[in-house]
């Protein structure tokens, strides 16, 4: 029986993830977890960028590729849905993008290897939650491919481009850029230097927008706070890590057996551990494991400069890629139940623009953002009433700008705009 090459395995993967993640997220409207229902309401009212991404400006790119679009096009055709739907597609295809762009203009053949196993071992774990690392992560290796073998003014043009993303659509995009230098320094003569001055104009866009822009006091505390959880090493003792610490232990102990056995004995072993005792869910995490791409994406990057992607462990890729599918199952599931019951709450009969306690949901429930999901759960985003977390502490954005979308022209309900109005410049 022929050995699969790893090359040919790790792609597949990579494709099979490039598949399933814009349409499990479509499907399933991931979108709208955690953080992702302000963003997507923020499309279907037409004022993202003054709900929250002029707050971090710095990551205008991620905005640009796919808020931006999907809010125009809401405004286009008139049908805020039509909008949201295009920004979670959007959102969903840049792994494949990054990919396919990465393929085809990789001429050292080494580096679109690396940057399937990044999608396949990476982009899973935080699938769900809207990170702007998403679309760093995407940008980060068609920039690699570019830079590593430069050839005129074109190509150093794209480099500048896929560089500017790169920093423009998260902070932790600056640590990336430089382990990028750090890894062109072991590569083709002259190529980091041609690399950091493609870099220039993505830098100067960054202290500009850091310069002219400034979030309010309000959201640059929460920011600030919130910017530490990156480096919580608590936070990386989840379920999905030590899960998947457990397969791949459990597979080096019982190899002696035979690789393929291994894996069959490990892989039941996990369904049980699934189907039986039901483990706490990858959800929540899936905002602090944000810390994995952090780590995990700078490190794929100097290994694919040092050293070629020889034969690797397919036991062990196959354990991996189990324990997320089956995650990334699990969490559907469970997310399509819990948008059921917030559905039908918002639904309820009563006086408009009461508001319904939701009980509580400590996987799924993202407290700040539920009214925001209960719009975009509901029939023509007009929902009876608004559905509130009474735990909810953080106002996404003050009265004045709630006032100016509601009195605005827009495709989405009057009424709903009234709706968010109300609920923000009672508490904010």
């Amino acid at each position: 029986m022929t050995t699969p090459r790893p090359h040919a395995v790790i792609l597949g993967l990579a494709c099979a993830w490039c598949l399933a993640f814009p349409l499990l997220g479509v499907w399933a409207q991931l979108n709208l977890f955690a953080d992702g229902a302000l963003f997507s309401y923020g499309v279907a009212a037409g004022d993202g960028w003054a709900f929250h991404w002029r707050q971090i400006p710095v990551r205008a790119a991620a905005f640009a590729a796919a808020a931006l679009p999907g809010e125009l096009w809401g405004r286009f055709s008139g049908d805020p849905a039509a909008g949201v739907t295009l920004y979670a597609a959007l959102h969903g295809l840049a792994p494949a993008i990054g990919l396919a762009v990465t393929w085809a203009i990789d001429r050292s053949a080494m580096i679109r290897h690396w940057a399937a196993l990044s999608t396949a071992l990476l982009a899973p774990v935080v699938f769900g939650f809207p990170t702007e690392l998403w679309i760093t992560l995407a940008a980060l290796w068609p920039a690699y491919a570019l830079a590593w073998t430069p050839s005129g003014k074109a190509r150093w043009l794209a480099t500048a481009v896929a560089l500017a993303v790169v920093v423009l659509s998260h902070e932790a995009g600056l640590i990336w850029a430089a382990t990028l230098l750090a890894a062109l320094a072991c590569g083709p003569e002259r190529a980091w230097r041609r690399a950091l001055v493609a870099l220039i104009p993505g830098l100067l866009a960054w202290i500009a927008l850091k310069l002219a822009v400034h979030p309010d006091p309000y959201v640059a505390d929460v920011l600030r706070r919130n910017a530490w959880t990156l480096f919580d090493a608590a936070r990386l003792a989840s379920p999905l890590v030590l899960t998947i610490a457990a397969a791949l232990a459990a597979w080096a102990a019982l190899r002696r057996l035979g690789e393929g056995r291994a894996v069959v004995i490990v892989a039941a072993a996990l369904l049980v551990w699934w189907l039986w005792f039901e483990p706490p869910l990858h959800a929540w995490d899936r905002y602090y494991l944000r810390a994995l791409l952090l780590v995990g994406a700078p490190l794929l990057i100097l290994l694919a400069a040092w050293m070629p992607l020889r034969r690797i462990p397919l036991g062990a890729l196959a354990l991996v890629t189990l324990v997320h599918a089956g995650e990334t199952a699990r969490f559907v599931a469970a997310w399509r139940g819990y948008t059921a019951e917030v559905r039908a709450l918002a639904a309820q009969p009563g006086p408009p623009g009461d508001a319904t306690t939701l009980p509580g949901h400590a996987a799924l429930g993202w407290n700040s953002t539920t009214p925001f999901l209960s719009i975009l759960l509901s029939p023509g985003y007009a929902p009876v009433r608004l559905v509130i977390d009474p735990t909810a502490g953080y106002v996404w954005f003050d009265c004045a700008t709630a006032k100016a979308n509601a009195a605005a022209p827009r495709a989405l309900p009057a009424r709903t705009r009234a709706m968010i109005r109300q609920y923000t410049c009672a508490r904010r």
